[in-house]
């Protein structure tokens, strides 16, 4: 009996024990809704982050596309690793490959995909597909440097671009595809090879000319012009100067002491410069005992080309002319003042025969001159 009583007492004790507590099980749901409560607003949080990022990430998709359609270069998109779809911006789709938008201009698609027929070719000579930028980065995974490529399509319509291309690359770090960008040089490049053409003809013309042209640099002191240099000179003006050596120097090095012996030189040249007005002139160049004509022009500021000619040949023929002319002048003085002493002298005789006659008319003697020939005149 007594051990039936002590397992009972001891049954009771346990069943104490294991009953919880009212007040500990409230601490524990308070403390669960508020961990829990403090979850939902971290959670809250990170929707609130992640729908921030989203538009954010849409935001800076849409600036990007619009950075893409107004792009005037030519951007394309491989779309996968093995560049069978390529497609790209407004301005590769309508000034470079001149197809309709989205057209799938990969060299790599399939046969029946390809919607636009060109070759490709660096320095003449044709690449194949897996040569291209795109492809090359993709299968690399390496950016390709720009480089200068040869479009070339049906009609003999060609496209000169410098283009590269880099690889793009997935959330794993897998290639995923390229982009390749190219800037269409044609219009520059036909100009640079119209601008040779014309430098080679200018060029020419500048070392054939039978005149002699110099392109120099007005040096000044403050506002005041105090020499010039010779920034070129063509081949006829060593031959009509005898000056050589004279490109990258001042004339005062090149024949000291000129603007000291023809200083309106220097003055000239400075008034072109600053007027921009060209002027023409002849001189006799103290310095090189040589007389020049000279056409000079302003063709940017403090800068001046001279055209000239040198006339010394012809100033001394003309002076020789003039001193002829001189001599025949006077001559011709000294005859005009013979003639009218003669013709005078002639005057004075007809006029003393014609009174002889009368003298003998007088008499009733017959006329001893005749004289119808001064009648006649008169």
């Amino acid at each position: 009996m007594a051990g039936l009583l002590t397992k009972r007492w001891r049954d009771g004790a346990d069943e104490s024990a294991a009953r919880p507590d009212p007040q500990t099980t409230t601490q524990k749901r308070r403390a669960a809704n508020e961990e829990l409560t403090t979850i939902n607003e971290r959670l809250r949080e990170k929707v609130d982050q992640l729908g921030t990022a989203c538009d954010e990430a849409e935001l800076r998709t849409s600036e990007l596309q619009a950075v893409l359609e107004v792009a005037q270069v030519a951007i394309w998109i491989a779309h996968d690793p093995q560049c069978r779809r390529i497609t790209g911006n407004r301005f590769a789709d309508e000034f470079v490959m001149h197809v309709p938008r989205g057209t799938n201009i990969s060299a790599s698609a399939k046969t029946g995909d390809k919607a636009v027929a060109y070759k490709v070719f660096r320095n003449g000579v044709e690449l194949n597909a897996s040569e291209l930028p795109a492809q090359v980065a993709a299968a690399t995974g390496k950016t390709v440097p720009a480089e200068a490529l040869e479009l070339r399509f049906s009609g003999n319509r060609v496209a000169q671009m410098f283009m590269g291309a880099t690889p793009l690359f997935d959330a794993r770090g897998q290639v995923r595809g390229a982009v390749a960008a190219g800037a269409d040089v044609t219009k520059l490049l036909l100009a640079e090879e119209a601008l040779r053409g014309s430098e080679t003809r200018y060029r020419s013309l500048f070392e054939n000319m039978i005149n002699g042209v110099a392109y120099c640099r007005m040096v000044f002191d403050g506002e005041q012009p105090v020499d010039f240099v010779y920034l070129a000179v063509n081949r006829a003006f060593e031959t009509l100067t005898g000056l050589k050596d004279v490109v990258g120097k001042r004339v005062s090095e090149i024949i000291p002491g000129i603007h000291q012996s023809d200083p309106e030189l220097l003055k000239i040249y400075a008034r072109v410069v600053r007027t921009g007005k060209p002027e023409s002139f002849e001189m006799n160049v103290e310095a090189l005992r040589q007389w020049f004509a000279v056409s000079v022009y302003s063709p940017a500021p403090e800068h001046f080309v001279a055209v000239f000619d040198v006339i010394t040949d012809r100033k001394q023929h003309e002076a020789a002319l003039q001193r002829k002319f001189e001599e025949l002048r006077a001559a011709n003085d000294e005859l005009e003042r013979f003639n009218r002493a003669a013709v005078g002298r002639e005057l004075r005789m007809i006029e003393l025969k014609k009174q002889v006659n009368e003298l003998c008319a007088g008499a009733g003697r017959p006329a001893p001159y005749n004289l119808d020939f001064a009648r006649a005149a008169s």
